[in-house]
Order: C-alpha cells, then structure tokens, then sequence
C-alpha cells in the first residue's frame, strides 16, 4: 500500500521519481535506466550531468549515478556497459517516508525480449534508493528466475560527482591496493600512495577495493565517504580534457 505524504512527489509523466526530504534535500530518479541525475543536500548538488545529456530514451544518461547490469565495459552482444542503463524500469514501491523522515523507492526491470536477445537469462532487477539527511544508500537485488540456468554477471554504480576541482580532491583509502590500468593495456600496478589525486585521464580499476574510500574537497571543501558492500572493485575515472571532447554528448568537462 502506498502512503501519501507533504513534500515527496510521485511518479511524473515524464519517468521521474523525486525523493523530497524537506529542508533543500533531495533526489531524483530518472526511470530511464535507473538513473540518479540529482542529489542535493542543503541544496548542495553532488552529482554530475552533462549539458549535452540526452533525455529522449534513446540511449543513457550522460552522468549522473548510471546502473551498470550485466557486464562492465565493452561487449560484443550490447551496448558497452550492458543494457540496464539504457532501459525505462519500472516503479514498484514509493516514494515513501520512514518514521525518522527519511525517503525511499524501489524500482524494478525485468527480463524481456530486448534482453534475452542480447543475454538469454531470466532476472528481476529490485533497486532500492533511500535518502537520508546526509547521505543517500543504494540496496541491489538480483534474482535469477529460471531456476534451470545460473548466470554470472557484473554490476556497477556508474557515478559521476561533482566537485569544484577535480585536482584538489585526494582519494583516501587506495594504498596498497592492486590495480589494473585501463589506459594501459591493463598493467597491473601497485597504489603507493596514501593519497590518490587525478591530474590527467585516468582509467583505473582497484581490485579487492577496501569497503570505505574518501574523497576529499568535494561540496564547500567537505569530504564524501563512499562505503560499499558485498562488491569488489572500484573503478576510479576522469576523462580529463582532451577525452572529454571525444565524447559527444560530454562535451568539455573534466
């Protein structure tokens, strides 16, 4: 049963979902492709879009918090980055508030003939995205219903942040950490750092990533705490530049 309460919106005809905490914070879920393109805390955007993004359901979202299911990457069958992203999903619950004012919504994607012509297996998707007054938590369910074919997968929060200046933020949390270079040819290197700053483009995967990484100097010189579980890597990106213009609907960012 779905409650009704002051400042939370329900679902708009345009595929959108806000979670409205009060107090100039909030969340909205863009239904195409399960994508966050809005977090504001005290009215504090923390999320990145691209101004050249597209919204006509074509393809995905250009920044924002993306959902990546069922490979990561380039893939031969599908778009790179699988197909999840690129998907309207559907609302199952919500939004609804909790006793303490949080809010929450769960939303959903199912296996279809688009799927199973790219990746023949049978899923249910459940993703649940509850804000809170100082952070927003992501809960992911994967369900295989065929009950006769397990299947392997890759899943990913495709995050795109936005800070003032990406040369003044450290990343605390990677030292001694493994990592594949994407730009490369996937070397296998060795984070000695105690501090990781980004100053060029920058491709790279964290293996066995500690469940907590900082990054510092992000809204008015705070810090953001990005805490994980059940998951394995960490892939740290920044197109720099020169990358960025290669990217049509990114434009000159970095």
């Amino acid at each position: 049963m779905q409650q009704n309460f002051d400042n939370i919106s329900t679902i708009h005809p345009q595929k959108i979902v806000v979670l409205d905490r009060g107090d100039y914070t909030s969340c909205t879920l863009n239904l195409h492709g399960a994508t966050v393109t809005s977090w504001r805390i005290k009215n504090q955007e923390m999320v990145f879009v691209s101004r050249q993004s597209h919204f006509t359901g074509l393809s995905h979202i250009r920044g924002g918090i993306q959902f990546v299911f069922p490979v990561m990457g380039s893939w031969i069958f599908g778009p790179n980055h699988g197909f999840a992203r690129d998907l309207p999903w559907d609302l199952e619950e919500g939004p609804n508030k909790t006793d303490t004012g949080d809010v929450y919504a769960i939303i959903r994607l199912t296996a279809n003939p688009y799927t199973n012509a790219l990746w023949a297996y049978k899923f249910k998707l459940y993703y649940k995205i509850t804000l809170y007054e100082y952070k927003i938590v992501f809960n992911i369910g994967v369900e295989n219903i065929s009950e006769i074919y397990p299947f392997e997968f890759n899943i990913m929060q495709h995050s795109l942040m936005r800070v003032p200046d990406v040369t003044k933020c450290e990343f605390i949390g990677f030292k001694n950490c493994r990592y594949k270079d994407c730009l490369k040819n996937n070397e296998m290197m060795k984070e000695e750092r105690e501090k990781v700053t980004i100053s060029e483009h920058t491709d790279r995967i964290y293996i066995n990533a500690p469940n907590q990484v900082v990054v510092t100097n992000v809204m008015k010189g705070g810090s953001l705490k990005i805490v994980k579980k059940r998951t394995r890597d960490i892939n740290l990106w920044n197109p720099w530049t020169e990358k960025s213009l290669t990217i049509p609907d990114l434009g000159n960012n970095r």
